[in-house]
């Protein structure tokens, strides 16, 4: 069923006049393999910029984290940054009890590996992976955790994959699925110098040109076109920086074209494929895309000109929250509740 709906997605986006396939064909377990080599590359700043993020601001972050939460991690891939901010949420509140979601199993299996290792004083039992769809999986977390405030983690800038109106909607779902008093913590890449962009898309090592390549092979397989390895070195990896929408956009152009016929799809003579785009944010568009998705932006950690951490809060939970904030602001001040006079009163005089 879900290969037949993968089949009828790859189907509909190669049928459109601008074709594209689905970003989720590039995560399989070789996608995922070569993704890895990806984030270890120089030219490749994202993975280095939020590792530095955390190690600068995990203990705040932490302590911006509700004690006795679920941390919950959407796409948590191989897990290795995300090490020290459960390392620095053992050392706050005492206990970090994790739930990793992702749609490779191999990442899971190395996520385990890694957390296990690296955060110190990490319970085998408060460790548990879901293997599903983000929003489903997350639907299964709070079943299994229907009284537990959850804390959402959505890292590695993956919110870049979806256009601002579709992020939105994301978020949105995940708040149905997680409840009113959830915690959101999104990464966020921020709009920068093109050229530095460029450069991260299409490194010098052809590690990513490999991943975008596997994807469009992926979306041919799905819909019954094998494809040799002649034809593959034949397609042409193309990285375009859309000034207009702010996103880097990454094609695959075939210079031949190519007939599929199976479904009356053809691709024309150096006609290109949309196969994965990030949107990169300014301080307006997270703020924009928080208040539309019902959110209001709480907390933010790193450089709002280069990459950042967000912390994003549902309406009434803010609300809240800013009550406690104001009552913890006051609590050490001794005669805030004093009556100098009868009618001299805080909420009165002033």
């Amino acid at each position: 069923m879900e290969e037949k709906m993968e089949e009828q997605t790859v189907v509909k986006g190669l049928s459109k006049q601008e074709k594209e396939i689905p970003f989720t064909l590039l995560y399989d377990k070789q996608g995922s393999l070569i993704y890895e080599e990806i984030t270890c590359l120089q030219q490749y700043y994202l993975f280095n910029a939020e590792l530095q993020l955390f190690k600068e601001n995990a203990r705040e972050i932490a302590e911006a984290i509700s004690p006795q939460t679920v941390f919950v991690e959407l796409g948590c891939g191989s897990a290795r940054k995300t090490a020290s901010l459960l390392s620095a949420i053992q050392h706050v509140h005492g206990r970090c009890r994790y739930v990793g979601i992702d749609v490779s199993e191999i990442a899971l299996e190395e996520a385990r590996r890694n957390l296990t290792e690296l955060v110190v004083g990490l319970k085998p039992n408060d460790i548990e992976f879901v293997h599903a769809e983000f929003v489903k999986g997350l639907q299964q977390v709070k079943s299994t955790y229907p009284e537990q405030q959850l804390c959402i983690a959505w890292l590695g800038s993956s919110v870049g994959n979806l256009t601002k109106e579709n992020a939105v909607h994301f978020f949105k779902d995940v708040l149905k699925a997680a409840g009113s008093t959830c915690q959101l913590l999104v990464c966020v890449d921020m709009w920068k110098n093109p050229e530095t962009l460029y450069s991260a898309y299409h490194d010098n090592m052809g590690v990513t040109e490999r991943f975008i390549k596997h994807g469009m092979q992926n979306a041919l397989s799905c819909i019954g076109y094998a494809s040799d390895e002649d034809s593959v070195q034949s397609w042409i990896y193309e990285v375009e920086i859309n000034k207009l929408l702010r996103r880097v956009e990454m094609y695959i152009k075939f210079p031949q074209g190519l007939n599929l016929d199976k479904h009356q799809i053809q691709i024309r003579p150096g006609e290109r494929i949309l196969v994965e785009f990030s949107t990169k944010y300014s301080v307006d568009d997270i703020k924009q895309v928080a208040t539309k998705a019902c959110c209001q932006v709480y907390r933010s950690w790193g450089d709002s000109s280069y990459y950042t951490c967000q912390m994003f809060l549902p309406v009434s939970h803010g609300l809240v929250q800013c009550w406690r904030d104001t009552d913890k602001l006051f609590e050490g001040i001794s005669d805030w509740n004093s009556k100098p006079i009868d009618l001299r009163h805080p909420y009165l005089f002033y």
